[in-house]
């Protein structure tokens, strides 16, 4: 038996279930019942139901797919399906997640899976230097945990590149020309919709406002009010040594990001406060700024001095 479904009507998700026979070419479905239909045919010879795990929901765009997955997830509850999601995401909250559907909310347990703790990203990089037997200073460490702001994928990323550079210099070790180095292939390495997002932001022609993206990136917590944005923006226009905008001027961009024409890098959770809409880009505006010679977060400054 073989079941694979193309489900272009709740967001263009792949469902599939594999056996011995052979596959044929998907069909599309075009309703939510379909695809709930062949959920069902998916579950039929388990009897303990299968579990379907959906990750990067937090990248799913459209209020009306987010709708179509809330009423499918409704109707599985509703009809005591033995078929059971497991929606993965970076959001503050469930609610940010299933952005349509309220009612939605009581079919669902969820679960708050915070960043890594500094230990927690400093482990995954002596795990890797041990393993290859490169060593790396702890400033580089610490600076590598700290442009990460706590998601594990960067410190991969990261690590993965400094080592890499490493190997391909035959070091043993980490050195100043090896993390620059290891720092500018991570930034080719980033995802495209990131950089793409982050370069629309910028509307090319106005490259002195990324200060004002780091100033929001700088900031620990994950909302960040206008009043820590303006005194993060002045500390980074201290450090690069560069003349600051009036900050009218700053507040104006921070508007302006929350726009579409702006790449909507930026949404406002409540009043004066800001926040990235896509959180793993405060990890790309870090990585951009430590590339630029300039180190963001106030968490650990005192261990990341060279």
């Amino acid at each position: 038996m073989n079941v694979g479904v193309n489900v272009a009507s709740i967001g263009g998700a792949n469902i599939g279930y594999e056996s011995k026979s052979p596959a044929s070419d998907p069909p599309e479905v075009k309703s939510v019942n379909e695809a709930l239909d062949y959920l069902l045919l998916a579950a039929s010879p388990h009897k303990k139901g299968i579990v379907i795990v959906v990750d990067e929901f937090d990248r799913l765009q459209y209020d009306s797919c987010h709708s179509k997955f809330a009423t499918l997830v409704k109707q599985i509850s509703d009809q005591a399906a033995p078929i059971k999601f497991i929606f993965c995401g970076i959001s503050g909250s469930v609610e940010a997640l299933f952005r349509e559907h309220e009612s939605v909310f009581r079919s669902i347990h969820s679960e708050l899976v915070e960043r890594l703790a500094l230990n927690a990203r400093l482990e995954i990089i002596d795990d890797a230097s041990g393993a290859l037997q490169i060593g790396i200073p702890d400033g580089f460490k610490y600076r590598i945990a700290q442009i990460s702001d706590g998601f594990p994928s960067f410190v991969h990323l990261l690590a993965d590149k400094m080592f890499s550079a490493a190997f391909e210099a035959n070091k043993d070790r980490v050195d100043s020309l090896i993390y620059k180095t290891g720092l500018q292939v991570a930034l080719r390495s980033v995802e495209f919709s990131l950089k793409k997002r982050y370069e629309d932001a910028l509307h090319k022609n106005t490259k002195k406002y990324e200060h004002v993206i780091w100033s929001v990136a700088s900031d620990h917590n994950l909302d960040s009010n206008v009043e820590t944005i303006w005194k993060n923006y002045i500390s980074i226009m201290e450090t690069i040594g560069e003349n600051s905008l009036a900050r009218q001027n700053v507040n104006t961009k921070l508007n302006q990001l929350t726009t579409e024409s702006y790449g909507r890098l930026l949404v406002k959770p409540r009043r004066s406060n800001y926040s990235f809409d896509e959180k793993m880009m405060r990890g790309y505006a870090r990585l951009r700024a430590e590339d630029s010679g300039c180190s963001l977060g106030k968490e650990n400054a005192d261990l990341v001095r060279m």
